[in-house]
Order: structure tokens, then C-alpha cells, then sequence
């Protein structure tokens, strides 16, 4: 099956001005299809009330909806089950969740990698506080996760958990969770995987990558903001604890005790975002329905192209030579500042990309740098959008030489 971009961006609405931004910041977030568009609209037109209430006709149509979503991500994760996936506000909420519902032993370990976005670092270094330390497994001279490195570590004992990123939001970098999987369950720890940039372009089914628990946000697939995903295996869910506790997470409740619904309901307190979590079943299903490899291969030639123009203007490019391709480029210029860059590639053609430390501290603090500018890549975008970044690129490159 053929793929063609422009089908995309035909139902995207930001793209139907006649002059378009050429956005190019999709790491953080995509822009949301009319499907998307409205079932959010209908939601509130149609069924604006509570799910998992109330009895009349139009919360009974919510509570469908929601059930409709939850089975729709199950399938898209290859889970077994509806149930093992429990909505979140965004992947920060669900990585937090995951760090702080299990029952660490007091003294172990969580092994990250040392390229965590914050919501997978800081959730690890908060959980010192109840005695369980943290370390980081460096990457090798060319940046990518050193396996060996960590297996070494993984023979010392004390891991209770390795809470990894599977695809990296600063190169688009693919951690091999299937073989750290194996080598984690070998020791008898969890996995903990941040999905948050792999889910929206790969493939995944969580059975095949061998975790025990994964991670992501809708908002980066197409769908609405306020919608995360932890997908967990049952067994592990439910002797989770939650994060909040209250209003629809309990099956029963006294003046001295209560007790919690199982998952997925202990996990999900309060009025949820029942419209978002309703237009999460269209969002995924229009990713389905591209041929997502078409997709994945639109999305490497545009970033093999970005990356290898870039690299010839003399940029320097951050990240792992074999990310090259992966959909995300990291780049600064010399004698400009990242966040002027960024502010010029709009000015002269629109170009949307973030600059900063892409909440990346960690890696970029280590290393001396100040941040960069990151072109991240999605299915709508052109060839034609990336030669514009390029030209423009070589135009700031000789005004910034003299």
C-alpha cells in the first residue's frame, strides 16, 4: 500500500490555511485530525455528562465510549486485556503512578538509562525517599544503551525495577527493551517502559517487547491532550497501589476502612476526561487504518534527509548515529543561541520547532550543552517542508558567518 502525506494533511485543519506552518515539533505534540476533532465536538453536543454514575441513556452511551477506548488501546498494545489498561492525565502521570504504586523492596534498586526524559528520571529519584536508590546505566562511546554495561550491573543484584525510555525524545534512539527484558526477568525485576515517543510510530505489542509495564500519551498519537495510557499485567496492577484515591476507585467504604475497586477502576479517581478518553478511540484508529510501516519509511527518508542536509551546513547534531532515520533531529549553530534560532526559522518561514533542554537536563547537563533545536517529524509532513528548513537553515548559516 502507497502513502501519501497530503492524504493526511487533508483532514488536518491547521494544514488547510492557504500558507501553513511547516510544524515540525511532533515529539512534543501532533496536530489532531477532523475525526479527532469531532468525536470531542460530539461528546459535548451530544452525550456532555458523567460515565460510571449513573443509569440514564446518556451516561450508559459515556460509559460505552469509554469502554470503546479502553479496548480500543488494549489493541493497539497487544494486550490481553481491556482491563490492564488503565487511563492517565499524560505519561508523566502514568510513570509516576507505575514508580509509586509498586512496592518497591526498601534497599533496591531502579536502574534507568542516563537519556531519561524527566518523567521517568525524577519519578525514579523521588522513590530514595522510601529507601530505594537509583542509578543510571551509562550509554556507550556512540551513544546508545549499553547492554553490557548493564547486564553487569543486573549481576550484582538489588534491581527491583528498570524503568527505561523505548524510544528517546532527544534522536528518535530505540532502546532494545526485548533484550533487556529477558535479562531484567532473569534477575527478577520489573520493566517499566516509556512509550511515549515508540507508540506513536512503531508498531508495539507489549507481549513481544516482554515488559511489565508501558507508558504513553495520547496526545502524541494524534488524540487529544489530558489522555495517557499504563498498560500493566494484570497480576502487577493489581497489587498496585494508587496514586489517588477517592471518588470512583472505591468498591466500599466505612468510617474506618475502605476498600478499592480493581483495576483498571482503583486507578483512575474522579470525573475522568471522558472526552478526551472518547476521541482517544478515533485517534487510534486512524492510525491504524494508515499502513503504518508506509508510514515509518515516509518518516525515515524525511529525517535522513533533514539530518544529513543539517550535518552538511556544519550543525552540530545530538544523539546516536544509528537514531539517524528515527523521525527526530537535534541540532545547534554555532555563533547563534538555540532559542534565536528557533525564533528566526519562524520568522522567515514558519518553521515550528522547540528549542530548549526538551526535559532532557539530565543529558545535556552532563555534557557541558546548553540544549538544542529539534526538528521532530510526523506522518503529514512533506519533502518539500524539509528542503524549506534546509534553504532556510543555509540562509541563517551565511548571515550568521558574515
Amino acid at each position: 500500500m502507497s502513502f501519501d502525506p497530503h492524504d493526511v494533511r487533508e483532514d488536518i485543519p491547521l494544514l488547510q490555511d492557504d500558507e501553513p506552518p511547516i510544524y515540525v515539533d511532533n515529539a512534543c505534540m501532533t496536530l489532531k485530525p477532523d475525526p479527532v476533532i469531532e468525536e470531542l465536538n460530539r461528546y459535548y453536543e451530544q452525550t456532555p455528562v458523567c460515565a460510571g454514575r449513573s443509569t440514564y441513556r446518556l451516561a450508559g452511551e459515556v460509559d460505552e465510549a469509554v469502554q470503546r477506548s479502553r479496548a480500543t488501546v488494549a489493541s493497539f498494545l497487544g494486550a490481553d486485556s481491556a482491563d490492564e489498561c488503565v487511563f492517565t492525565r499524560n505519561t508523566t502521570e502514568a510513570m509516576n503512578l507505575a514508580a509509586k504504586g509498586l512496592d518497591l523492596p526498601t534497599g533496591s534498586t531502579v536502574l534507568t538509562s542516563d537519556r531519561e526524559h524527566n518523567s521517568g528520571l525524577v519519578p525514579a529519584q523521588r522513590l530514595a525517599e522510601g529507601g530505594v536508590h537509583h542509578e543510571a546505566v551509562g550509554s556507550t562511546e556512540q551513544g546508545a544503551f549499553d547492554l553490557e554495561a548493564y547486564k553487569a550491573r543486573m549481576e550484582e543484584g538489588d534491581v527491583s525495577l528498570v524503568s527505561l525510555v523505548h524510544m528517546s525524545n532527544l534522536d528518535g534512539y530505540i532502546t532494545p527493551m526485548q533484550a533487556v527484558a529477558e535479562i531484567a526477568h532473569d534477575h527478577d525485576a520489573l520493566v517499566l517502559a516509556d512509550g511515549a515517543q515508540s507508540a506513536p510510530h512503531v508498531p508495539v505489542d507489549v507481549a513481544e517487547l516482554g515488559v511489565d509495564l508501558f507508558a504513553f500519551s495520547v496526545h502524541k498519537a494524534m488524540g487529544p491532550t489530558g489522555v495517557g495510557v499504563l498498560w500493566g499485567r494484570a497480576e502487577i496492577l493489581d497489587e498496585m497501589d494508587p496514586l489517588v484515591a477517592g471518588g470512583a476507585t472505591i468498591e466500599s467504604t466505612t468510617l474506618t476502612d475502605h476498600e478499592l475497586l480493581d483495576a483498571p477502576g482503583r486507578f483512575e479517581a474522579g470525573l475522568q476526561d471522558f472526552a478526551g478518553i472518547q476521541a482517544t478511540h478515533a485517534a487510534l484508529t486512524y492510525l491504524e487504518e494508515m499502513d503504518r510501516a508506509a508510514v515509518s519509511d515516509h518518516e525515515e527518508k524525511l529525517s535522513r534527509r533533514l539530518q544529513e542536509g543539517i550535518e552538511a551546513l556544519g550543525c552540530d547534531v545530538y544523539g546516536a548515529p544509528e537514531a539517524k532515520g528515527n523521525g527526530i533531529v537535534s541540532f545547534a549553530m554555532d555563533g547563534l543561541d538555540i532559542h534565536d534560532l528557533a525564533v528566526v526559522l519562524e520568522d522567515e518561514a514558519d518553521v515550528c520547532v522547540r528549542a530548549g533542554l526538551h526535559c532532557l537536563d539530565s543529558w545535556f547537563n552532563a555534557r557541558g550543552l546548553g540544549g538544542s533545536c529539534r526538528a521532530s517529524l510526523y506522518a503529514y509532513n512533506t519533502m518539500h517542508e524539509v528542503e524549506t528548513i534546509l534553504d532556510t537553515l543555509a540562509e541563517i548559516r551565511t548571515a550568521v558567518a558574515g
